[in-house]
C-alpha cells in the first residue's frame, strides 16, 4: 500500500488570498506591517459590530465584516507561524522572514 502523500495548507490557503487584500481592508498601506494588536480586537469583535483600533496605523474605527474576520483570523495564523519559526534555536542563526518585502502590488 502507497504511503499517503503530505499536504500542506499554507500554500493552498495564500493561493485562494488576493495579495494586500487585508492592507486595503483597513487601508494601511503595503510596506507598512499590520500591528498584532489591531489584527486580535478584528478577531475578537462580533461580525457587524465596530472594532477600535489600539494603535496609530490606519483608520480610527473599522465595521467588522466576516470577510475582514476571516482575513484577520489568517493574518494572525500566519504571524504566529512565522513568530514560532524566526524564533532563536540552540546553535543555529535565526532565519530573517522577508515576507513584508518581498512582495508588491500587481
Amino acid at each position: 500500500m502507497p504511503a499517503k502523500k503530505e499536504t500542506y495548507w499554507i500554500p493552498e490557503s495564500v493561493a485562494q488570498h488576493k495579495k494586500g487584500s487585508l492592507h486595503r481592508m483597513l487601508s494601511i498601506p503595503c510596506p507598512v506591517r499590520i500591528p498584532f494588536t489591531l489584527l486580535q480586537s478584528i478577531v475578537d469583535t462580533k461580525i457587524g459590530d465596530v472594532a477600535k483600533n489600539p494603535t496609530e496605523v490606519g483608520k480610527p474605527t473599522y465595521a467588522v465584516t466576516k470577510l475582514m474576520k476571516a482575513r484577520a483570523n489568517w493574518g494572525l495564523n500566519l504571524k504566529r507561524i512565522n513568530r514560532a519559526y524566526n524564533k532563536p534555536r540552540k546553535g543555529l542563526p535565526t532565519v530573517k522572514a522577508a515576507t513584508a518585502r518581498s512582495w508588491k502590488y500587481k
